[in-house]
């Protein structure tokens, strides 16, 4: 028995030809009920098989058992000529744990929806998932010991990629949009994240690389930009194109402004032969009007359509008019030629207003504005004729300082006060929520624009002490309505770009709440997507903590922005808003009505409601009622109304009700039950 001690610290055994344990040692008591007296018994029926095996073919065999929650692996030997065999046996519980762990880690990694990557540092290939061959169209074999840039579209240059190696070399994770392109050819988007894995002494050994196919969500994203952005028939980019892409070329306020000259391009006539010759003919006569711009224009110059019979240039070259001169003349000389349509010969001329930065203006929308307004004299003055913007500024300066001056009064003079526009549930029938909309009663002045004075309080900064004033006297007005035994309503608060930014901002809004008594779900926070969008993952820290009050939150004027749909999914919203441009043009404007139908089916995917603005015909409301839309506001139903005539609309469905005229106009009234008329005519 030498080589079988009593101190083997592992279970051992030795078993004669008929299965009786002749010798058992101290460590096989974790096999045995009691090694002391297991001589001369008879092994365990599960190990009989083995050991037959065993001596029949006097091979060694392993096999494995269980027992009291541990497992061990039996090796028996066979010792033929002496007519016995060793067992030996050795604890593999924990090996095992790992090799279960190791397997269900390997199906995770296998069965995941995302594509798993794990290169070595070097970037060389050494595990894909089933997704990734799935997406890519490659099988493992085919990527397996090849580099990761296999996948490279060629479409991001050197610098984003040399970003990436670098923060995750550093032992930092790495998380962006990229842009690959499978086995056939073809682009996919992924939102990749890249995870650097390091030993137990923190050496980087692999990275691992998680990513989603995003490429549906970037194209819908992509067709809305581009429905939002280009012109349809010309395929120019349209007005707002033009005047983010303007606003971009001039330099931020308080440097040297950049010099840029806006040219406006109106043609004369269209109106005329679109409406004599058909629409047909209108297009292809803005088509080729379009062509003979650009054959007139270098690369360099920016292109745009503003409107229905305009067209907008910002130049690249220097503001000189040596510069500018040479262009206007070949632009009109272009134009007196004819246009040969439709068999017919067509001649369209062209009047061109000129306006100059920094002399007539410094932002973009100015400078379009005089650009147009030098156009207009331009036509006035007769046919082929241009006009450089003459300012006259002083008037405009005058009366803006007017109303600055104004507005710094105006909220401790109690100047201001709210309408309230009601908000129809379509399935429903019925006003449920207000938007709070906020007026200014100028002393002298009298009612002035929320197009004049609003954009002005967010420009001085005003607009945060008269937005929190907006939003308790709308939660005071809310509040009051329940107490008068009302329909409970949800109140809708607009609220800008500078309250966003706030310090402590949930907190104010639920201080408000707790002090006005209203129930945080009868409040929504208003934002239009591009605050939201300023800065994403700030704002989503904020929306996260205004929801946890327990408010309401929509994006308003939705699709007027490029908001990526990964932040859409992540913004805890409630409501889509879409902007009120798209809803005037619904009936006659393929792009703006294929912009709502894409809105309204997204929002549906991501279990958003959706409120469109601005509904003022029944051809709107139709379409919107047989696209699903949850809820309509705009004067079709009723102008903004004041406290207490809102209060009476909903106290008696046969009260006189405003009908869709100006809000600052003598209200005319119509009887009936008019949201269920509206609804069911």
């Amino acid at each position: 028995m030498a080589l079988f001690p009593a101190q083997n610290p592992y279970p051992a055994l030795r078993v004669d030809w008929a299965g009786i344990i002749i010798y058992a040692n101290a460590a096989s008591q974790s096999l045995l009920r009691d090694y002391s007296s297991a001589v001369g018994e008879l092994i365990p029926a599960a190990w009989r098989s083995p050991l037959e095996v065993a001596f029949s073919h006097d091979l060694e065999q392993v096999f494995e058992i269980d027992h009291r929650g541990r497992t061990y692996s039996v090796s028996v030997v066979p010792l033929r000529e002496e007519r016995y065999a060793n067992l030996y046996a050795s604890d593999v519980t924990e090996r095992k744990r790992a090799q279960q762990e190791a397997q269900k880690l390997s199906n995770a990694l296998e069965q995941a929806a995302d594509l798993v990557m794990i290169t070595n540092t070097r970037g060389i290939i050494e595990y894909v998932n089933t997704a990734f061959v799935e997406v890519t169209g490659y099988h493992k074999e085919e990527v397996i010991g090849a580099k990761a840039s296999v996948l490279s579209s060629g479409l991001q240059d050197a610098e984003f990629y040399a970003e990436m190696w670098k923060t995750v070399q550093a032992g930092d994770v790495f998380r962006d949009l990229v842009i690959n392109r499978k086995k056939n050819g073809e682009l996919y988007y992924e939102e990749k994240t890249i995870t650097p894995l390091k030993d137990s002494a923190g050496t980087i050994t692999h990275f691992i690389s998680t990513a989603r196919d995003v490429t549906e969500y970037r194209q819908v994203q992509e067709r809305l930009y581009h429905l939002r952005y280009y012109d349809v028939l010309t395929e120019l980019p349209n007005r707002d194109m033009f005047l983010k892409h303007l606003d971009k070329t001039l330099e931020p306020p308080g440097l040297v402004s950049q010099s840029r000259t806006v040219l406006c391009v109106g043609m004369d006539r269209f109106k005329f032969i679109n409406e004599t010759l058909g629409h047909e003919v209108g297009d292809s006569l803005l088509q080729a009007c379009t062509q003979r711009i650009k054959a007139q224009t270098c690369a360099e110059d920016f292109v745009a359509r503003l409107g229905n019979d305009e067209f907008g240039i910002v130049l690249s070259g220097s503001p000189l008019i040596d510069s500018i001169a040479p262009l206007v003349r070949k632009l009109l000389e272009a134009f007196s030629q004819p246009f040969h349509l439709a068999d017919r010969e067509l001649t369209v001329t062209i009047a061109i207003g000129i306006s100059c930065s920094p002399d007539d203006g410094t932002d973009a929308q100015s400078l379009l504005k005089n650009a147009d307004t030098a156009m207009s004299r331009a036509r006035e003055l007769g046919r082929s004729k241009s006009q450089f913007f003459t300012p006259d500024m002083n008037a405009r300066a005058f009366e803006r300082l007017t109303l600055e001056s104004g507005l710094r009064r105006a909220l401790e003079r109690e100047e201001f006060f709210l309408h309230f526009q009601p908000q129809i549930d379509l399935a429903r029938g019925e006003i449920t929520g207000v938007e709070a909309l906020v007026r200014w009663q100028h002393p002298e002045l009298g009612l002035i624009s929320p197009m004049e004075f609003i954009p002005l309080l967010e420009e001085t900064g005003l607009i945060v002490p008269v937005g929190e004033w907006i939003l308790r006297t709308a939660c005071i007005r809310n509040r009051a309505w329940q107490e008068e035994g009302l329909p409970p309503l949800v109140m809708a608060v607009n609220f800008s770009a500078l309250q966003l930014r706030q310090e402590n901002l949930a907190e104010r809004v639920s201080d408000v709440l707790r002090s006005t008594k209203l129930e945080p779900q009868w409040l929504e926070i208003e934002l239009t997507e591009s605050t939201v969008m300023e800065d994403g993952e700030s704002s989503i820290t904020v929306l996260q903590d205004l929801q946890a009050v327990g408010v309401r939150l929509a994006i308003d004027d939705f699709g007027t922005g490029y908001s990526s749909l990964s932040y859409l999914r992540r913004f805890p919203v409630d409501t889509l808003k879409i902007d009120r441009s798209f809803i005037l043009d619904i009936n006659t404007d393929p792009g703006a009505a294929e912009i709502t139908q894409v809105i309204i089916a997204m929002a549906g995917s991501l279990g958003l409601r959706v409120i469109a603005e601005g509904v003022e015909t029944h051809a709107q409301l139709e379409f919107l009622r047989q696209r699903s839309c949850d809820l309509v506001q705009g004067y079709l139903f009723s102008r903004p109304l004041p406290p207490d005539e809102l209060a009476q609309l909903l106290r008696n469905s046969d009260a006189p009700v405003p009908c869709p005229v100006d809000d600052i106009a003598t209200p005319h009234t119509k009887s009936s039950r008019v949201v269920l008329d509206i609804l069911q005519s």
